[in-house]
């Protein structure tokens, strides 16, 4: 069940950065979200009939989401329209595919919990997956004009040894 609602929330995501890269040709990344981040309010709004039970919760756990709330989706709604609308969105939601990345690092950092070789795994593939997209035939598809051969040549072995490290971390 809770990897089929990831996955349902991944592909709503999805579909998402596709619509808004059709949006993007008709408004800028600011005027969308100005669109984009009250119609989510709405739509929580309309929801609170059916998920609030009258419970209050903890002043902690509010003030912790109300700053996961100017992050996501505020700032992440910004960056990723503009993200969107210069890369297009298969790269862009590719790159915003590497949440994973930051998850697991933020989870060991704060949270304390321990890195697992499936993780160090993972990650070495989102890195790897990157590099991959963006370096068609030598050239990065979305910024050919500054990243050129010899930059992804030198940037790949570094790339390489702190995946590796990172796995060797992991497993020690």
């Amino acid at each position: 069940m809770e990897l089929g609602l990831a996955l349902l929330a991944s592909a709503f995501l999805g579909t998402a950065v596709v619509l808004a890269n059709v949006g993007l040709r008709h408004l800028d990344p600011a005027r969308g979200a100005l669109v984009s981040i009250p119609s989510t309010a709405l739509m929580f709004w309309l929801l609170v009939p059916f998920l609030y039970r009258g419970e209050v919760g903890s002043a902690t756990a509010l003030a912790i989401f109300a700053v996961v709330g100017l992050v996501f989706p505020a700032v992440v709604t910004l960056l990723n329209f503009a993200s969107n609308r210069i890369t297009g969105p298969t790269i862009a939601g590719t790159v915003s595919s590497t949440t994973p990345l930051f998850a697991v690092f933020g989870a060991v950092l704060f949270l304390g919990e321990p890195p697992t070789l499936a993780a160090a795994a993972g990650t070495a593939a989102i890195v790897l997956g990157l590099v991959a997209l963006t370096a068609r035939g030598g050239r990065a598809s979305f910024t050919s004009r500054t990243i050129t051969r010899s930059r992804w040549r030198a940037a790949s072995p570094r790339m390489l040894r702190a995946c590796a490290a990172s796995t060797k971390r992991s497993i020690n």
